[in-house]
This record gives structure tokens, sequence and C-alpha cells, in this order.
């Protein structure tokens, strides 16, 4: 896919989820992630470089409107559920980002593949 073409796919996307995230209610960078996730393994986009760099630069814009939006005096009032949250994703996420890590990545040998530090038996010799 050309950059070209892979940009309008992009801004293509990001219309549409933030339609639906209007539509919806919800917020506009969950919706513009999760379409994200989708049109990427379904489209199997190789990233250049310039993707890359907008993505690591989306990512501190998106951290720094995150925290932004968050009302302190609610916080304070509600701390109790912040807390709860927050340990609730914690080990969610310990749990779930490790096997999620093993799943994709881990291969166990196969019967036939040979152990290479087991000895070998000499041949026999007639």
């Amino acid at each position: 896919m050309s950059d070209l073409a892979l940009a309008a796919v992009l801004a293509g996307t990001i219309l549409l989820a933030s339609t639906v995230s209007v539509e919806l209610g919800l917020s506009v960078a969950q919706i513009e992630l999760l379409a994200g996730v989708i049109v990427g393994d379904t489209a199997h986009v190789v990233i250049p470089s310039w993707l890359t760099f907008i993505g690591s630069f989306a990512g501190i814009v998106l951290t720094f409107q995150a925290g932004a939006e968050v009302d302190v005096r609610q916080l304070v009032r509600e701390w109790k559920a912040s807390v709860f949250s927050l340990l609730i994703a914690v080990v969610v996420l310990s749990a779930i980002v490790p096997t999620a890590i093993a799943q994709r990545f881990y291969q166990p040998q196969s019967a036939t593949h040979r152990d290479l530090t087991a000895p070998v038996a000499p041949a026999p010799s007639d």
C-alpha cells in the first residue's frame, strides 16, 4: 500500500471513528484506538517511519489530554472509586499482558526437534 493510500485509509478511519464516538457518546480517543487496531489488523499495514513518528507524538498528546480532563474536585470526592479502578487496572493488565505476549510469541518445541545439547550416540560399526 502506498503512503498516500495509507494516509487516506487512516484519515477515513479517524473521521468514521469520530462520527461514531459522537453518535454513541463515548470518548473519541477510545473509538479511534479501537478502529486503529481493527483496521491495522485487517489491512496488514506495514508501518512506515513517518507513521511511527506520528503515532509516538499522538501518544504524548493523548496522555496530556487525558490528564487535562481530570476533574480534581471529583477525584478527591470519590477517591475510593479512583483507587479501586487503578488497582483493578494494574492487576488486570499485570495478568493479561504477559499472558497475551506468551500466547503470541511462545512456540513450544515440536517432538521432531532434536535437543542440540543431548549427547549423540555413535553410529554402529560393522
